[in-house]
């Protein structure tokens, strides 16, 4: 169908065609190219009521809140009535919302176990946003989770294997379970796309 759309869009630039095609991006997890159409269409039609939920759904799945937010505000100032069509999106603001407020609690406290329960949780919300993974790998990491991390970022690599963040956070387990060399070639990696990167800077240290 994403095909379909793609080259019905070569011919005539559509907000349906558009709109469509992010429907379609949204059930293959491709949130961003959504979030892409969403703009499309909604630049040709702003009062697209169908697409602007979309759209919002799209900026949630990536933890994009302050963007999902101002959509949400510009959406309801258009037409009072889409506030209605738009209360599951507006709750769900509010629970991610509340939900960070508790992973920064968490942070702020060090309790590692708290921090990754309230990230895990927000992932299932946002499963697109690539800095909850890390922050949950990360986590894992803090409270000594060494093989779940292990695990997890084996999942992770095919997706962020360019990430420096990513790269650090596979070194760290790597050399945690006394694999040095392996580790030490992962922050090398990190640092060539992340020249900047401090932590990893130390690592190679």
């Amino acid at each position: 169908a994403i095909a379909l759309y793609t080259e019905a869009l070569c011919e005539e630039k559509s907000e349906t065609f558009y709109g469509n095609r992010a429907a379609w991006y949204m059930q293959l997890g491709k949130y961003k190219e959504a979030v892409d159409d969403c703009r499309e269409a909604l630049r040709m039609k702003p009062d697209y009521t169908k697409v602007i939920k979309r759209l919002v759904q799209g900026l949630i799945a990536l933890d994009e809140i302050s963007d999902a937010k101002t959509c949400l505000e510009q959406a309801v100032q258009l037409d009072e009535a889409n506030k209605a069509q738009l209360v599951d999106e507006i709750k769900k603001v509010k629970n991610l919302d509340e939900t960070q407020e508790a992973i920064d609690k968490a942070i702020e406290r060090k309790n590692w176990s708290s921090a990754l329960y309230f990230t895990t949780e927000k992932l299932r919300t946002c499963p697109g946003s690539t800095k909850l993974k890390l922050d949950q790998l990360e986590f894992m990491m803090e409270g000594g989770q060494t093989e779940n991390a292990a695990k997890v970022s084996q999942e992770y690599f095919n997706d962020m294997n360019t990430n420096p963040r990513y790269l650090y956070l596979r070194g760290m387990i790597l050399v945690n379970e006394g694999r040095l060399e392996q580790g030490r070639k992962f922050f090398a990696q990190a640092l060539k796309n992340d020249p900047d990167f401090l932590k990893c800077q130390k690592a190679l240290k």
